[in-house]
């Protein structure tokens, strides 16, 4: 990493350190049973992702969870399967120099009082962080990675990474934790 980039880095860490004390979530441990609102960030970096996603979405509807969804993808453009998609997409076009999505419907997203956020992304895009460092669900569940320190819940499912595998341990233990009364 450049001496810029790595610079860059930082400051975009440090706004989103000021950001997200300035309009705090109100942190609560959900579990499946506890929760009714979902959020799931993810990356689309092949089609075999999206297919898992599109599953997994249809498992927690089925199970009568209003589900959000948001997509990132590493491109200037989207590619012509994702449009008109029910999955919202944003790719690099939709973002700042500083790594802050500029399309409103993310910064909805960010927003949403959800119970339950699964960062699936895998990886250590700063968008995908931005967002799921704002966002203002009461728990968030992702990958671990040492330096994901905006998660409640971190899986360690080994490498290599796979979403399916995430979704899998993560659905395995928000199943199997209680929620405690406080």
């Amino acid at each position: 990493m450049s001496f810029f980039s790595k610079k860059k880095e930082q400051w975009i860490n440090f706004q989103i350190f000021l950001q997200a004390k300035r309009s705090p979530r109100k942190k609560e441990f959900n579990n499946l049973k506890t929760s009714k609102r979902v959020g799931i960030l993810f990356n689309y970096e092949e089609d075999e992702n999206l297919i898992v996603i599109k599953k997994f979405v249809k498992h927690l509807k089925n199970q009568e969870f209003k589900v959000s969804v948001i997509g990132w993808i590493e491109d200037d453009n989207l590619p012509d399967n994702v449009v008109g998609s029910p999955i919202l997409f944003f790719c690099r076009k939709d973002i700042s120099w500083t790594g802050k999505p500029s399309i409103p419907e993310v910064q909805e997203f960010i927003e949403q009082p959800l119970d339950l956020l699964f960062d699936l992304t895998g990886s250590s895009s700063i968008t995908m962080r931005y967002m799921a460092s704002l966002s203002q669900a009461a728990c968030k569940v992702g990958r671990y990675h040492k330096d994901n320190n905006h998660l409640d819940l971190m899986i360690d499912c080994g490498t290599p990474f796979s979403i399916e595998k995430l979704i899998e341990h993560s659905i395995s233990y928000l199943t199997q934790i209680k929620k405690m009364n406080s």
